[in-house]
């Protein structure tokens, strides 16, 4: 998320900054990615529930802790209306 907002990427706000209050950090991880990231926690999971658009590879960009393990990460982000 952090990148994501620095490199002002369209469509990811980080609002919050990373305390999981807003969910502006919406995104999709690509199928193919999706099990390699730590499973979200019980806050992460309580704010993908209020998204509209949530889908089953839903995750808060701010809570991806990116490693040399995550290298080439595919990430999708909502389309806006």
């Amino acid at each position: 998320m952090e990148g994501a907002v620095i490199n002002s990427l369209p469509g990811m706000e980080g609002m919050c900054g990373g305390m999981l209050s807003c969910g502006t950090c919406h995104c999709y991880i690509d199928e193919q990615w999706i099990n390699r990231l730590v499973p979200p926690k019980a806050e992460e999971l309580a704010m993908l529930e209020s998204m509209d658009d949530r889908r089953p590879n839903s995750r808060l960009g701010c809570q991806i802790r990116i490693t040399d393990d995550l290298s080439g990460l595919v990430v999708h982000l909502p389309v806006e209306p």
